[in-house]
C-alpha cells in the first residue's frame, strides 16, 4: 500500500495526479500474473491464447495489439503478415502461430497477464531473460529518494498508460535567467526575465517497451515546452536471468532490494540533474541550434517531422508555430516541435521530445529538399 508521507510532502497542487496514479497501478497488481511458458504449453485458438496449466485445463487469454507483435516477433512471422492473415484469414494465423510453436517446443517465454472476472488479457508477450522492473515499484522508489534528498519538486506529470510509467518532475527554486538563450525562442518582450527550470523525467515499461529511465529535462517557464538532452539518460534494461518454467511470484527480499537499487539510481539523478550547474551546461548545449542555420527550412520542418514519425495533424501545427515564430534555424524547428508535444498523448510526446534535440544537431539529414518516399 502507498506511504501517503511521502506524497504528503509534495505540493497540494500535485497530490491529486499521484493519488490517481497510485489507485490505478494498486489496481492493476491486483490483476497481475506472470508465467514463464513453454512452447508446447501454447497454442493460439480462436485468436487468444491459451496456456495450458494441465492435460484437460487451460487459461485463455485475449492479446492485446502489442501482445499480436511481440508474439509475431518472436516466432519470426512479420508483423503486416500477422496483420493480413488475422484480417482475411483467421485460420492460417492460428497454424502459423502454432506451427513455429511446435517447433521449437523446449523454448521457454514469459507471458505477463492480467486476470479477472470478466476477461483475461494476454499483455506481453517477452523473453524468459526479461527482468521485471514494475510501475508501483519504481513510483515508489522514486518518491521516496526525492524525499531523502530534500529538494523541494513540483511532479508535473504522473501517469500510466498500457505501454509506460511516466513521472516528470521539476525544481522551481533551481531557475536559470536565460534571456539571450530565449530571444527567437519566445517573442522579444516575453525573453526578458524569463527562464528555465531544472528536472527530469521517470519512465519504466512492464510490457518491453522501453527501459527504466531517468532524464535531465530542462523546462522553459513561460511555455512550459519540454527540452531533454537524450545522451544524458540513465538507463537500466529489462534483462535479467533466464528464468524456469511456472507462475513468478517474487519474494519480499527480491522486492527489497529492486526497490533499494532504484532508491539509490534516482538519488543519484536528483543530485545530478537537479543542479544549476548541470542546468547551465544543458542550456549551453542546445543554444549552439542557434547557429545552425537552414537552407531548406520549410522542407527541414517536414523531413523531422518523417523522422520522429509525427502526423499529419500535428506536422500541419508544427509548421504553423514555425512559420509564427520567425526563427528559420535549427533551434525554430525545436521550439515548434516541443510546443506541439504538449498537445500529443503520452507516449508519442515522450519518444519526439526525447529524440528531437539530438536529432537538431545532425542537420545534414534533414536540412534537403523534402520527399515523401
Amino acid at each position: 500500500m502507498l506511504n501517503f508521507k511521502i506524497i504528503q510532502k509534495m505540493e497540494t497542487m500535485t497530490k491529486q495526479p499521484l493519488e490517481a496514479l497510485v489507485e490505478k497501478l494498486e489496481k492493476r497488481n491486483t490483476m497481475k500474473r506472470d508465467f514463464i511458458v513453454p512452447s508446447s504449453k501454447m497454442q493460439w485458438a480462436n485468436g487468444d491464447l491459451c496456456i495450458n496449466t494441465t492435460e484437460t485445463d487451460a487459461m485463455i487469454f485475449k492479446p492485446t495489439e502489442l501482445f499480436e507483435t511481440q508474439i509475431a516477433d518472436k516466432l519470426g512471422i512479420p508483423n503486416p503478415y500477422f496483420r493480413k492473415m488475422k484480417s482475411l484469414h483467421p485460420d492460417l494465423l492460428q497454424q502459423n502461430v502454432n506451427g513455429w510453436l511446435a517447433k521449437n517446443p523446449r523454448k521457454n517465454y514469459m507471458v505477463r497477464t492480467y486476470e479477472n472476472e470478466t476477461e483475461n488479457t494476454g499483455r506481453a508477450f517477452l523473453s524468459n531473460s526479461y527482468n521485471i522492473i514494475d510501475d508501483y515499484e519504481v513510483l515508489f522508489a522514486a518518491l521516496e529518494a526525492i524525499k531523502q534528498t530534500g529538494v523541494k519538486v513540483k511532479i508535473n506529470t504522473a501517469d500510466v498508460t498500457e505501454n509506460r510509467l511516466y513521472l516528470s518532475v521539476t525544481c522551481p527554486e533551481i531557475e536559470v535567467q536565460a534571456e539571450e538563450f530565449l530571444k527567437g525562442y519566445l517573442k522579444e518582450n516575453e525573453a526578458a526575465g524569463n527562464g528555465i527550470i531544472s528536472g527530469f523525467i521517470i519512465t519504466n515499461s512492464e510490457v518491453g517497451k522501453g527501459a527504466f529511465e531517468i532524464r535531465p529535462r530542462a523546462v522553459i517557464c513561460k511555455c512550459n515546452n519540454g527540452l531533454i538532452v537524450k545522451d544524458e539518460r540513465f538507463r537500466r534494461v529489462h534483462l535479467g536471468s533466464k528464468l524456469d518454467a511456472g507462475e513468478i511470484v517474487w519474494s519480499d527480499r527480491t522486492r527489497a532490494k529492486n526497490r533499494d537499487l532504484i532508491v539509490s539510481q534516482v538519488s543519484d539523478a536528483v543530485k545530478t540533474y537537479l543542479s544549476a550547474d548541470y542546468l547551465g551546461v544543458m542550456i549551453e548545449k542546445i543554444a549552439q541550434l542557434k547557429e545552425i542555420e537552414l537552407k531548406y527550412p520549410i522542407d527541414a520542418v517536414q523531413n523531422v517531422c518523417k523522422t520522429l514519425g509525427v502526423g499529419e495533424e500535428d506536422k500541419s501545427e508544427i509548421l504553423k508555430y514555425f512559420l509564427e515564430d520567425g526563427d528559420h534555424r535549427a533551434s525554430g524547428i525545436l521550439n515548434a516541435v516541443t510546443r506541439q508535444t504538449q498537445k500529443m498523448d503520452l507516449d508519442l510526446a515522450f519518444e519526439i521530445e526525447g529524440n528531437v534535440v539530438d536529432l537538431m544537431f545532425k542537420h545534414k539529414s534533414y536540412d534537403k529538399p523534402f520527399s515523401k518516399n
